[in-house]
């Protein structure tokens, strides 16, 4: 297998300007990622994705996509680690994934950067992203999640995390045992821990709800 996805954007569906912003933020790294190539860095987000058929189950899908993802960004805002079971599900997915992958690749580095946390409020405690994780905090778009693309800081912040986005997906595929890795087929074994909460047959919608 070889990755479908440069980035897996994890963000909770009903989070009202938490889950704006996840919109305005895609966007914006959408752009910044042309820079790199036009198709190869694909940026997996549930709702701008059109490949679900009716009927597919929607853990077996964000299962196969999380799979399918060299990276993962988490949007954190406050009821990501409490009160979304679905983010929690895909979180520890990915973590249990770099896992595997690193020992497929024989490295020891657990701080790569397989998941990069946002967040979005300061006065939340988020101890899960205290793991030599990439943490971003974008606390001024919490009124206003436009300004993650009309405040030149913020822009140049996203471009920042482009460019990590890039260097993640060139290690891999230059890593000299991704054979091992390919070889390994990790998806064959993965399983979504927990499952996601959501019904089979029914898209969340982001809005509604508060921070």
């Amino acid at each position: 297998m070889t990755f479908e996805h440069a980035c897996f954007l994890s963000f909770a569906r009903d989070a009202g300007k938490a889950s704006t912003f996840a919109q305005e933020f895609y966007c914006e790294l959408k752009e910044h990622l042309l820079v790199y190539g036009k198709n190869e860095f694909s940026i997996f987000k549930y709702d701008q994705c059109e490949e679900r058929r009716n009927g597919d189950d929607w853990t077996l899908w964000v299962q196969r996509e999380l799979c399918h993802s060299a990276m993962m960004i988490a949007v954190c805002a406050p009821t990501y680690f409490n009160g979304s079971p679905g983010c929690v599900s895909e979180f520890d997915g990915m973590e249990l994934l770099a896992k595997r992958r690193l020992g497929a690749l024989n490295e020891q580095d657990h701080a790569r950067d397989w998941i990069i946390g946002l967040r979005l409020k300061e006065q939340v405690p988020l101890p899960r992203l205290n793991k030599g994780y990439h943490v971003v905090d974008f606390f001024d778009c919490c009124a206003n999640p436009a300004q993650v693309r009309k405040t030149k800081k913020h822009r140049d912040t996203v471009e920042g995390l482009a460019d990590r986005i890039y260097k993640h997906w060139q290690w891999l595929k230059e890593h000299p045992n991704v054979a091992q890795l390919w070889q390994a087929n990790l998806c064959a074994a993965f399983k979504l821990p927990g499952g996601a909460s959501t019904p089979a047959d029914s898209f969340p919608h982001a809005g509604g709800g508060s921070w």
